[in-house]
């Protein structure tokens, strides 16, 4: 009897939970939960004393210096052995190189995707993709859908 007392109570405490979102600020449950995968990542984990939840958004938009932006240009010219015109558009798509994230599922989903999204940008008006990597391994599978290069910088 002692025991399905102790055991009644250790399966009725739980961990309280954190929610957090972009910058790490603390966001209600309702917020963290609200449908909007196309444009967030929700990740969780575990410590030994809370569970953390956090929702961030997947694309983070700015506006780069002219500097920059030259040397992208620049870039794109000297990878792609075209010359893009200076009022278009990059879509930069960026590979890390192997990690957790990108070396598990369907090789023919993420195939579909990158197929997708550089039809989608090459049907958008003074658009041009420019898909990089900084390591190349795990990507094999993925060279004969799309047009990839080395990161120069």
């Amino acid at each position: 009897m002692l025991f399905c007392f102790i055991l009644g109570l250790h399966c009725n405490a739980q961990k309280p939970s954190l929610y957090l979102g972009d910058d790490f600020n603390q966001i209600p449950k309702a917020e963290y939960e609200k449908e909007e995968k196309e444009k967030h990542l929700l990740l969780s984990f575990e410590t030994d004393s809370l569970f953390v939840y956090v929702k961030t958004k997947r694309e983070i938009f700015g506006t780069l210096p002219p500097k920059k932006l030259a040397e992208i240009y620049k870039a794109y010219d000297a990878a792609t052995a075209t010359k893009v015109e200076r009022n278009n558009s990059i879509v930069i798509q960026y590979y890390p190189g192997k990690d957790h994230c990108n070396s598990q599922g369907s090789k023919g989903f993420v195939k579909k995707k990158y197929k997708a999204s550089n039809n989608k940008i090459l049907g958008t008006k003074n658009t041009v993709p420019f898909f990089v990597y900084k390591n190349d391994k795990g990507l094999k599978p993925y060279k004969t859908v799309v047009d990839w290069h080395k990161d120069p910088d």
